[in-house]
């Protein structure tokens, strides 16, 4: 059964009002819904109180690690841990991983038994490293960080596709797989189990298998713009043409939804113009790459520098991939198909020589 969980939460003073409703995604119907008013010191029993209704609405049979996953979330009863907790989940979902660090490790601060939290900053220091800063000291950080989380809460979901991300990160690809499988064995709505694991298979030039995996991703979170457009990128190397032009039409829709609501984000905006450009829509697809460019550059950068490319402006495409190439993880570069044009460029393998040295 496809089901989508929507819900709204909103605050009062000190008072909480959390609205909750299952959904069949193929035919729109209410399954189950509810609302609950609540003193904000009681949030954390409320979550368990809807995980609970949820599995009971739904006649799920579960496991015992998953019934046990679903008891012990690993969570915390500092509220103000929590809300760091929530702006670090803000800026990170944005690419913002920086800015998401400070807020993870302002949580740790407040409580340091917090697995989500390490969790958080584990996958902040993974994105760092790939598309920010790519040093040793970053995955060493990432490493411990993911560690540390999994030590906490063993059982926890969030744990091991942190873990996994982390040894991803360092080329341990074996290693990780296990890590996502249990996470999704331990919880089979995770949306980072499948987002990751799509990753760690498209950085192997697994794409059919990174396709999957960010499908799946989607199911569960159908507005992610990261999933969709991924899922686009992964099959434009695999796919069929009707495979291809439905997932850019899908992945397209989702960004243009998106950037309604967060007009601001540079990473959508790019992400939106590779739609674009992989559909065959040149023109727009340059115009949304400037307003990326417009809004922040160093954050897209390497989207932004694909979309020159492909679009046939490969000196536009190698300025920005020499100025911005501190901000790009090597192995990455090296496997991504984006950039199959550009590999014979002299100033495409000074590039990557260059990331290689870095390394």
């Amino acid at each position: 059964m496809d089901v989508i969980l929507e819900g709204s939460v909103r605050r009062s003073g000190d008072r909480v009002r959390i609205t909750a409703q299952l959904i069949d995604g193929k035919s729109d119907r209410h399954l189950w819904s509810e609302t609950y008013d609540r003193e904000l010191k009681d949030i954390f029993a409320v979550q368990d109180e809807i995980a609970h209704n949820i599995v009971e609405a739904l006649k799920i049979k579960l496991t015992p690690t998953q019934q046990r996953s679903i008891q012990k979330k690993a969570t915390t009863g500092n509220m103000d841990a929590y809300d760091f907790y929530l702006r670090g989940r803000y800026f990170f979902e944005r690419g913002e991983a920086n800015h998401a660090l400070q807020m993870f490790e302002k949580a740790i601060e407040l409580d340091p038994e917090y697995a989500l939290a390490w969790a958080g900053a584990a996958d902040s220091h993974v994105w760092i490293d790939m598309w920010g800063r790519e040093t040793q000291e970053n995955l060493e950080a990432a490493d411990n960080f993911s560690r540390r989380a999994l030590k906490l809460a063993p059982e926890m979901a969030e744990a091991h596709a942190s873990r996994g991300y982390a040894l991803s990160m360092n080329g341990q690809y074996a290693e990780a797989e296990n890590n996502y499988r249990s996470a999704i064995d331990l919880n089979p709505q995770l949306f980072e189990s499948y987002y990751y694991f799509g990753r760690s298979s498209f950085a192997q030039r697994k794409y059919r298998e990174a396709a999957d995996m960010f499908a799946k991703a989607m199911v569960i979170r159908p507005d992610d713009v990261g999933a969709a457009t991924m899922r686009s990128s992964a099959l434009a190397s695999v796919g069929t043409t009707d495979e291809i032009l439905e997932a850019t039409k899908h992945g397209l829709s989702v960004t243009k939804k998106y950037l309604a609501l967060n007009p601001d984000d540079a990473l959508a905006w790019s992400r939106g113009a590779l739609e674009l450009i992989i559909a065959g829509n040149v023109d727009q697809g340059l115009e949304w790459a400037e307003r990326a460019t417009e809004l922040n550059l160093e954050i897209c950068a390497y989207n932004v520098a694909i979309v020159f490319l492909l679009a046939g402006k490969i000196e536009r495409s190698l300025d920005i991939l020499e100025k911005f190439c501190r901000f790009i993880d090597k192995d990455w570069l090296e496997n991504d198909p984006d950039w199959n044009t550009a590999r014979d460029h002299p100033r495409f393998k000074a590039v990557l020589a260059s990331l290689s040295c870095a390394k």
